[in-house]
């Protein structure tokens, strides 16, 4: 079981940041994943040094160096000690325009360096009404050739408070399993509430945005995934 914490833009200052890393190990069943903003990596590189909880990015670039001002290269992050990088979130695709073809590429650059890519997916709630989530979804993991973890995340649960229901979330989840043999997380609005009907489900993990920001709470979850793991 996997369990993924996107931090987003979050904290706005380092003095919360070690805070937030006072949470729950992963164990040989389940594996924990931090993903801060680029300026905390090696913080909580340093803090999570004892710790049974790995290193996760929310981007990187497709190249590995050169005139990119701004960029953050998988080659760096790599080199820094990240084993996991977040590829295709929603809001890198509202937000910065980034389509198919970006994101297929910097999915290639960073599997050549050996990081474990999480593909977010997922379908807007417009199109979720029109009944077409399933082509959303085969389109958006078309070219994804190599294998890669991908993160089903409703775009219209996404920081809604709003779940999707696990039954359709399952539903989802087998789709993109026949499409490609890997492991599918689920993300939005995931909270200590809801986080068992999902993990009751044929789900591989989680991955958590707004309750990663809340040590207590996303403690709970991963002590939830564990024992469930032990049953």
């Amino acid at each position: 079981m996997l369990i993924v914490a996107n931090w987003k833009c979050n904290p706005i200052n380092t003095k919360k940041v070690n805070h937030l890393l006072e949470i729950e190990e992963g164990n040989q069943d389940t594996e924990v994943v931090i993903c801060p903003p680029f300026l905390y990596l090696s913080q909580a590189k340093e803090k999570l040094r004892n710790k049974d909880i790995k290193l996760g990015a929310q981007d990187s670039f497709w190249e590995d160096s050169g005139s990119y001002t701004g960029e953050v290269s998988p080659l760096m992050l790599s080199n820094l000690g990240c084993e996991y990088v977040i590829i295709g979130h929603s809001e890198r695709r509202k937000y910065f325009e980034e389509d198919s073809n970006i994101i297929k590429q910097k999915v290639e650059k960073a599997l050549e360096n050996d990081l474990k890519v999480i593909l977010c997916v997922g379908e807007t709630e417009e199109e979720k009404k029109k009944e077409k989530t399933f082509t959303v979804l085969k389109k958006q993991i078309k070219g994804i050739k190599k294998k890669v973890i991908i993160a089903y995340e409703p775009l219209w649960a996404i920081g809604s408070g709003n779940n999707c229901n696990p039954d359709q979330a399952e539903k989802a989840v087998a789709f993109i399993k026949k499409e490609i043999d890997t492991k599918v997380l689920y993300g939005g609005s995931v909270n200590v509430k809801n986080a068992s009907s999902y993990l009751n489900k044929d789900i591989d993990g989680l991955l958590i945005g707004r309750t990663s920001l809340k040590p207590d709470q996303f403690s709970t979850i991963i002590k939830k995934v564990k024992s469930e793991k032990q049953d």
